[in-house]
């Protein structure tokens, strides 16, 4: 059924533009979801719910599986981040942040810990500001520096980030993030691989094998409609240019983890290897 799914999203997509096929999904989505959405706002009342124009474009919108996979996808993150966190770390952020779905559950399962998040969506975070102040949010820039000037992170989250980044981006935000690291530092994010292969027609395959890297060119930066998947061998040569690679876990084989999408653990390079 999956693989279907995807054959009629990528033949919808070849012929309409991204923008129609992206509000036929949206529109069915709303309609889909609505008793559920309401008989969920109605059961907790007090809880900030973002807009579903929101969820769309990030999740699906769909309350009740919004906050409950954001809940457990936090769970694994946190599992297989804190045998590698410093003891003394104190600062972390949630980079790609969006309406702070993981944020809030992550500050949660590691509370001894100041959270700060951040998207290039000025509207989610201004929504972050008023909904979430416990949070240090901040707009982000499409291109580095991190918009935290003076601060180090013992510990920077990317969940589905550079599976929307353009591919000419991805080295320099990287590298900007491997150099904001502290010296103990690491960093956790997910990719695009093999688990998403079957996405791809024969020829895009063939091309992601060659470059290691295939970017659909749909949509804007950070939009749901762009799609980037990475060949794991090649992507890792490029991430030992500025870190050093804990562990890897290919999304084939543990879908257990969070569905599909590879998880790289990484730290920040030593001074003696050439990286700040």
């Amino acid at each position: 059924m999956k693989q279907l799914q995807s054959y009629l999203i990528r033949w919808m997509k070849s012929i309409l533009p991204s923008a129609w096929v992206n509000q036929f999904r949206n529109q069915y989505l709303y309609w889909r979801y609505a008793d559920t959405n309401r008989q969920y706002a109605a059961a907790h009342p007090r809880q900030p719910l973002p807009p579903l124009a929101f969820l769309a474009e990030t999740f699906k919108p769909d309350y009740a599986a919004y906050f409950m996979e954001g809940k457990a996808t936090a769970e694994v993150l946190t599992g297989l981040v804190k045998p590698h966190l410093p003891a003394n770390a104190c600062k972390a952020l949630d980079w790609g942040c969006g309406t702070g779905r993981l944020t809030v559950n992550l500050q949660v399962s590691m509370p001894a810990l100041h959270w700060y998040g951040c998207d290039v969506r000025a509207d989610m975070i201004q929504w972050n500001q008023a909904h979430l102040p416990h949070i240090n949010f901040a707009v982000s820039e499409q291109q580095p520096p991190l918009p935290f000037d003076t601060v180090s992170f013992d510990l920077i989250v990317a969940f589905s980030v550079f599976t929307h980044i353009p591919s000419v981006a991805q080295e320099v935000w990287l590298k900007e993030l491997a150099q904001r690291l502290s010296a103990d530092g690491i960093i956790i994010f997910t990719t695009h691989g093999s688990a998403y292969k079957g996405h791809l027609s024969k020829v895009q395959q063939d091309a992601l094998t060659v470059k290691g890297i295939w970017d659909n060119a749909i949509g804007t930066a950070g939009s749901r409609s762009r799609a980037i998947y990475h060949d794991a061998d090649k992507f890792k040569v490029i991430l030992e240019q500025n870190c050093t690679v804990l562990q890897h876990f290919d999304g084939a084989a543990h879908p257990e983890l969070i569905g599909g999408q590879d998880i790289w653990i990484c730290k920040k390079k030593s001074r003696n290897c050439g990286t700040e």
